[in-house]
């Protein structure tokens, strides 16, 4: 069975944060066998592909891992990845975040086949207590319109653009 969409996440060397963010995945409120997961190493990435060997063997999720042939960076992370799939949305969060369980199902809600559409949701930053200037900018991130954790395109969207800028 084909997937109806795909989850992206670039990583690199933040087993932690990317077991956290897979495990958020695993609750969301569709079919495990309605989408898949293509991990994105940003360059060979040993211990993570290790950790996430167990995921596979499990089938806990419909779960891939790659790594780039060099560092990139997160955007080419996320081209190598979505270039892999042939799902036809495409979905984007980031190692460090913890998806809703409604997430992908609000997503396949609003696409109703179109050629090239993006979507984007709310984004929520929690601050922690003693307030940082880097948390107090990342924070901002809240009242975006557009950001790479938490998007979704068609695949046909991401080729007419030639994906994300690197």
């Amino acid at each position: 069975m084909k997937e109806k969409i795909t989850v992206i996440i670039p990583t690199y060397k933040r087993t932690k944060l990317l077991i956290r963010c897979l495990e958020a995945l695993v609750l969301q409120s569709i079919p495990k066998e309605d989408f898949e997961v293509i991990v994105v190493s940003d360059g060979p990435d040993q211990q993570t592909q290790e950790a996430l060997e167990t995921w596979r063997m499990n089938r806990i999720l419909n779960l891939k891992f790659v790594h780039t042939p060099i560092k990139g960076g997160p955007a080419a992370a996320r081209n190598y990845g979505w270039k892999l799939t042939d799902a036809p949305l495409v979905a984007f969060t980031d190692d460090d975040c913890i998806p809703d369980q409604s997430w992908l199902n609000a997503f396949l809600m609003r696409y109703c086949g179109q050629d090239c559409i993006a979507f984007t949701g709310k984004t929520k930053v929690p601050l922690p207590e003693k307030k940082t200037d880097f948390a107090i900018n990342i924070a901002q991130l809240e009242d975006a319109d557009f950001i790479t954790a938490n998007c979704a395109c068609t695949k046909a969207a991401l080729n007419k653009v030639q994906g994300f800028d690197e």
